[in-house]
C-alpha cells in the first residue's frame, strides 16, 4: 500500500485539489493522509478546515500558522 499525503493551505487550492483527493480513499493501493494548514485554520479565515472534513478528509495533522501542530486523535 501506498500512502498519500495532501496538504492543504488555501481555500483556493482545496477546490483544486478536492477531485484528486477524492479519488485516492477509493484506490484499494492507496491510503490518505491529508494535513490542513495556513489559512484554514483561523477563525477569522472561516475554519475552512470544518468544511474539507465534511467532505470526508479528516485531516492527520493541522499546523497553525504559528507552527502549532495539532494531531487529530487514533481512532
Amino acid at each position: 500500500m501506498r500512502i498519500i499525503c495532501v496538504i492543504t493551505g488555501t481555500r483556493a487550492e482545496y477546490g483544486l485539489l478536492y477531485w484528486l483527493i477524492k479519488e485516492i480513499p477509493e484506490d484499494p493501493d492507496l491510503e490518505l493522509q491529508s494535513i490542513s494548514t495556513g489559512m484554514h485554520l483561523p477563525p477569522e479565515f472561516g475554519l475552512t478546515y470544518r468544511q474539507i472534513e465534511k467532505d470526508g478528509f479528516k485531516p492527520c495533522v493541522r499546523i497553525g500558522i504559528n507552527g502549532n501542530m495539532k494531531q487529530r486523535p487514533p481512532l
